[in-house]
């Protein structure tokens, strides 16, 4: 045998090497985003508005490449635990988005629209920790 023989990569190796494009990406359209924003404010030009909305819309698409990236490397019970993450994650957007739109229908004040983005991916982050650790115990 030669010692230069490869192991195959576990499950968990191959999830983490597929979603790390994703995770780059979030990092570069977060710092685009952060960066010609504070540009937008201070020199507002069309250039620097452009590229704060285009680093504010590669954010989101960078994080669901990432996930669907993970997801197709992943197991039965590996996707199975995410779509039922994805549906708690659904029906706290939608729990949110009702309680929001009732507070705004009673002339409360409004909440920015990142509310609702930021409570449903908490809401499938949350999931996907319980459903872990739950799939652990038993």
């Amino acid at each position: 045998m030669s010692a230069a023989r490869k192991r195959p990569a576990t499950r968990d190796r191959r999830i983490t090497r597929a979603m790390l494009g994703g995770v780059g990406g979030a990092v570069a359209g977060g710092l685009i985003t952060v960066i010609f924003s504070v540009l937008a404010q201070q020199h507002p030009t069309s250039f620097n508005r452009g590229l704060a909305l285009g680093g504010a819309v590669a954010l989101p698409v960078s994080l669901l490449v990432m996930v669907l990236a993970g997801y197709r490397e992943m197991d039965e019970y590996g996707r199975r635990l995410h779509q039922q993450a994805a549906a708690v994650g659904f029906l706290t957007l939608m729990a949110t988005s009702g309680v929001l739109a009732m507070v705004e229908g009673h002339g409360y004040g409004r909440l920015p629209f990142w509310a609702l983005y930021v409570a449903g991916m908490l809401g499938y982050a949350a999931a996907v920790i319980w459903l872990s650790v739950r799939g652990r115990q038993s």
